[in-house]
């Protein structure tokens, strides 16, 4: 078993021709990636804290990727955490960000809204507790803003822009389990939830280091 952060990079870039970082993983663990958390769920997990400096030279990963983990820190930490990756991905390496979209949220008080979104409230709310008194989208909003360490939901033009702070270009928008990079396809964990929920929570942007930076 793997314990040591030193043994657990070292036997990654050993044993990868392609070097993926995985940003805050949690147990979804990916095969083929370096997969990073401030914990340690599984042995092949590289302990580090993505609101910090990255220990990681400049210039060495192809591709990263980050799932439901940006919304967890402030503006300012999720901002730095986009520019360490800048900064190790090589010049045309792409990220790809997944996380809860604030708009869904704004959905879900419309009068004409989906049955899928009705459906996602009564699942919401049925596993809030303490138990709510009536499956209404006000009670999701606040819970989804409040718990589960969340302490910032974006917006699609703010993550952009945080994309843009960083150094990114060519921001693109995707849809679920879906990219035109071989490595981003069928990645996001949708067993999860039931058929439709993460893609109804979700957004997803891709950008890339250009080649050239000024």
């Amino acid at each position: 078993m793997i314990h040591d952060n030193d043994a657990v990079l070292q036997n990654y870039m050993d044993n990868n021709a392609l070097y993926k970082l995985h940003l805050g993983s949690g147990s979804n663990t990916k095969d083929g990636w370096l997969n990073t958390d401030i914990t340690r769920h599984r042995e092949n997990i590289y302990l580090m804290d993505l609101t910090q400096e990255f220990p990681f030279p400049s210039d060495i990963f192809d591709c990263a990727y980050s799932e439901h983990s940006i919304e967890h820190f402030s503006f300012e930490s999720g901002l730095s955490m986009l520019k360490e990756t800048f900064r190790v991905l090589r010049p045309m390496g792409v990220i790809r960000v997944v996380t809860p979209s604030i708009g869904f949220l704004m959905n879900l008080f419309s009068h004409d809204r989906t049955s899928l979104e009705d459906n996602y409230i009564r699942f919401f709310v049925g596993s809030c507790k303490p138990p709510v008194p009536k499956p209404l989208p006000g009670f999701v909003f606040n819970t989804f803003v409040r718990a589960w360490g969340h302490e910032f939901i974006y917006d699609r033009e703010t993550l952009r822009l945080s994309l843009e702070l960083s150094g990114f270009v060519n921001i693109k928008e995707c849809n679920i389990m879906k990219s035109e990079h071989d490595f981003f396809k069928n990645l996001e964990n949708v067993k999860r939830m039931p058929d439709g929920y993460l893609d109804l929570e979700s957004m997803i942007l891709e950008g890339t280091k250009p080649r050239d930076l000024a």
